[in-house]
């Protein structure tokens, strides 16, 4: 403020400057030593709380990391036991596929050998019947040459 406001106003010059000191005195100011302290103290504090902070994402870290591999662990013991699973289910398909198999082979066996037995009965029977008949016929013969 301007004395001439000042004075119109009837604060003194004095009071405005009282105003601007401190409230207790000059031995409340800080010093530069003082801040300079200060700030020393203040950026050892942030590294020793970067370091805590460090410290403690390395150690997040390692628990995650545990974690994630006791979880693949798991995991992998899941899919061994369900691949474990799996195999034993398929071994078992495939001793029925083969039962199958064997059961359809052996009845075509016998299907065939009761086809081929029917074949040769057929064919020995008109072969002795063939027979039959040329010796009938040689006989003919024979009694019609003499």
């Amino acid at each position: 403020m301007s004395e001439a406001f000042a004075a119109a106003h009837g604060v003194e010059v004095a009071d405005i400057i009282m105003e601007h000191l401190p409230p207790e005195g000059w031995g409340d100011l800080a010093t530069k030593k003082e801040l300079a302290e200060q700030g020393r103290l203040l950026r050892s504090d942030l590294e020793t709380q970067g370091l805590l902070l460090r410290r403690d994402f390395e150690t997040q870290g390692l628990l995650l990391r545990r974690d994630l591999e006791t979880q693949m662990s798991q995991l992998r013991d899941e899919l061994r036991g369900d691949m474990s699973q799996l195999r034993d289910e398929l071994r078992s398909e495939m001793s029925q596929l083969r039962d199958g198999m064997s059961k359809l082979t052996s009845e075509l066996k016998v299907e065939l050998a009761t086809g081929f037995a029917q074949q040769l009965k057929w064919l020995v029977g008109t072969m002795v019947a063939l027979f039959t008949v040329m010796s009938g016929l040689v006989s003919v013969l024979v009694v019609v040459a003499k």
